[in-house]
């Protein structure tokens, strides 16, 4: 069932209707049994159109109309509409802008909100602080939860002024909007109501009574433009039932047209040759993608490049999970990475043996680290630290676990000086933060290795491209390879 949309429209009387339109046809009712009557004015996207037993006709268009409108009467009621228009636009205009007015004020107002809710934030932590280190509690686990705590219930209460501020503004924007449709549809009924005075201008003046007025010239050209209309519409439709059968290879209907289709032919034999041609290379591309390059090399490829490509690749990903066999495989000497990993591993080791997981064994180490700092820098010396320490044990063991005080107590050993594992501290290198075994550095050592082994630089910049690394790592290698 075909859709329609609703208009206006004016009968010959001066009265004003809906009406409903389908397939370019304007009817009184929905049911699009009752066509509008001869002389009915229809207000469309397009401009007025009268009725007439023909059809419709643009009202500026018909019958001499444009003297009629732009003359004595006419004319004034052109500028007063013009006028009307133009002063409902403006009072549009003012509405709209109005409402915008408030949209600051909005702003302003929930922005006042968040800074008296971070200033409230801010004085809860400070007299926080002040409470746990008069209780001793400053660094200890229960001070984080309380600090996290009241990080919480100030980001819940942020969120929920920022989505109070998004909903007030929502509603304005609803609000413009109607207005905006309100202020359109009184521009309608101002096109309406000039479009019904023009109409009874125009049948002042004319003393229009077009149901009668036809005469043979416009019957004879009416049926002319039909007779051709007709004729056009029948060969166009012969044209579209001839290519639509060639497209299923019968060029009959063509040839009946006297159509030349040897041209078609071609076409439709080229365009097969081509679907084959590209079925062929969409077979070799998924096969390369699963490491077959045969059907690429029968196609006349040189795949050499690819494939050394690949091994290089295949060697890389290995190497990012601890296998340094095809590296080896490659003429590279892996002995830095092979120890490399045998840290990682020893490292692995001491966690799990501790019973901890990565993430806390992180935590134990972190902890340990600040404990150590912060009585060092206050110019406390060993026998001091170590007394603290023997006091914190139980409370540590009690509330962390027993692995995790070991973890904690071997760092801050190694750290302190005069004990027997202190550790001279040495200056930490920026590795890469990515999910590789391998630093940025040692990519820089494995691709310059590659360029000693006779690797075009090139190739060596393919297969950096499929690192885990980041751009910024990539861009500063390739910088040092250049060096």
């Amino acid at each position: 069932m075909s859709k329609y949309f609703t208009t206006t429209y004016i009968d010959p009387e001066g009265r004003v209707h809906t009406g409903y339109v389908k397939d370019g046809k304007t009817y009184k009712d929905a049911e699009h049994t009752k066509r509008i009557d001869p002389g009915t004015v229809v207000n469309t996207l397009g401009g007025s159109y009268i009725m007439t037993e023909n059809g419709g006709v643009k009202l500026s268009e018909y019958k001499g109309n444009t003297t009629a409108v732009t003359s004595g009467g006419g004319e004034y009621l052109k500028n007063a509409k013009s006028g009307a228009i133009a002063a409902q636009k403006r009072r549009n205009e003012a509405a709209i802008a109005e409402l915008e007015a408030g949209r600051s004020g909005i702003n302003e107002s929930y922005d006042a909100l968040a800074r008296e809710a971070y200033a409230a934030y801010r004085m809860g932590n400070e007299g926080l602080a002040n409470g746990l280190a008069a209780s001793g509690l400053y660094r200890s686990g229960y001070s984080d939860t309380l600090r996290a705590e009241g990080l919480s219930s100030y980001r819940e209460g942020l969120s929920r002024t920022q989505r109070e501020r998004v909903s007030k503004l929502n509603e304005l924007d609803r609000e413009i909007a109607r207005t905006r449709a309100e202020g359109e549809s009184r521009l309608g009924e101002i096109e309406s109501e000039y479009a019904l005075a023009e109409l009874k201008q125009y049948n002042t003046e004319r003393d229009l009574n077009y149901k009668l007025s036809r005469d043979e010239v416009e019957d004879a050209r009416y049926a002319e433009e039909a007779a051709y209309q007709k004729q056009k519409d029948a060969a166009s439709e012969a044209l579209k039932k001839a290519t639509e059968a060639a497209k299923y290879g019968d060029y009959g209907l063509l040839a009946d047209l006297g159509i030349d289709t040897s041209a078609y032919q071609a076409e439709k034999e080229a365009k097969v040759r081509s679907e084959q041609e590209a079925q062929a290379w969409s077979r070799a591309l998924d096969a390369m993608a699963a490491g077959d390059t045969s059907l690429l090399k029968a196609l006349g490829v040189d795949t050499s490049a690819y494939e050394r490509k690949r091994d290089w690749a295949e060697a890389i990903d290995a190497l990012s999970v601890g296998d340094t066999s095809l590296l080896q495989e490659l003429g590279v000497d892996t002995s830095y990475y092979d120890k490399k990993l045998s840290d990682k591993l020893a490292s692995e080791a001491y966690s799990e043996a501790a019973g901890l997981s990565p993430l806390e064994m992180e935590e134990a180490v972190q902890y340990a680290k600040s404990f150590v700092t912060s009585q060092l820098e206050s110019g406390n010396g060993y026998e001091y630290i170590t007394e603290r320490l023997r006091v914190m044990e139980s409370d540590v063991r009690r509330i962390f676990g027993d692995g995790f005080w070991e973890v904690y107590l071997d760092t801050c050993l190694s750290l302190l000086p005069g004990s027997l594992t202190y550790v001279e501290p040495k200056a930490e290198e920026e590795s890469y933060k990515g999910p590789s075994l391998y630093t940025a550095k040692e990519y820089y050592i494995l691709f310059d290795d590659m360029l000693k082994h006779g690797k075009s630089r090139k190739e060596v910049d393919a297969i950096l491209d499929q690192t885990g690394l980041s751009e910024q790592e990539k861009i500063e290698i390739k910088n040092l390879l250049v060096g």
